[in-house]
């Protein structure tokens, strides 16, 4: 099959409570209120298209709480092809880029709804020394769309992706 362009949307899951509920752990921590309206903002966003991307094909996110919420509360509804992984929980840089690896090629548009610093450091990674608005803060709740031009999800490099959209919190 010939290679197609590729956009590849970061979302880090949105803001979280302090500490998880009694008797859990760090899987369980929950979104907060605030990351519950963050949430809510970047989801009419993209019905709205206001970033000009339409919807990623599939999603995959971390199986934590806080990850799934964001991933619901975004995407839910919008996007049917919606997978937990719990590889994405504590997945370093590699270990993300041996999951796209996995993908077919059919699909053309991926969102992960994971974690910091792995969000942040593919974002750095995988544009290289291109213009990144995330370069020196990923906010709990932001999201990066990077595009790479004809390639395959099994090729992917380092350094071939550019930003092509970005969705920014409005508060501070």
């Amino acid at each position: 099959m010939a290679s197609m362009d590729r956009n590849l949307w970061l979302l880090r899951h949105a803001k979280t409570t302090k500490a998880p509920p009694v008797g859990g752990g760090d899987r369980q921590r929950q979104l907060s209120a605030v990351g519950e309206a963050d949430a809510g903002e970047l989801r009419g966003a993209l019905e709205e298209n206001r970033l000009g991307l339409g919807l990623p094909d599939r999603v995959l996110f971390s199986e934590a709480v806080r990850t799934t919420s964001t991933a619901e509360l975004v995407f839910g509804g919008l996007v049917h092809d919606c997978w937990g992984d719990s590889r994405l929980y504590g997945a370093d840089l590699d270990d993300v880029l041996g999951i796209l690896g996995e993908l077919p090629d059919e699909i053309s548009s991926l969102a992960i709804v994971g974690h910091n610093p792995t969000i942040h450091e593919l974002s750095l990674a995988l544009v290289g020394a291109g213009p990144n608005p995330f370069a020196q803060r990923y906010r709990p709740g932001e999201l990066c769309v990077l595009r790479s031009v004809g390639t395959s999800w099994s090729t992917l490099r380092e350094g071939t992706f550019e930003v092509a959209g970005a969705w920014r919190l409005s508060r501070p």
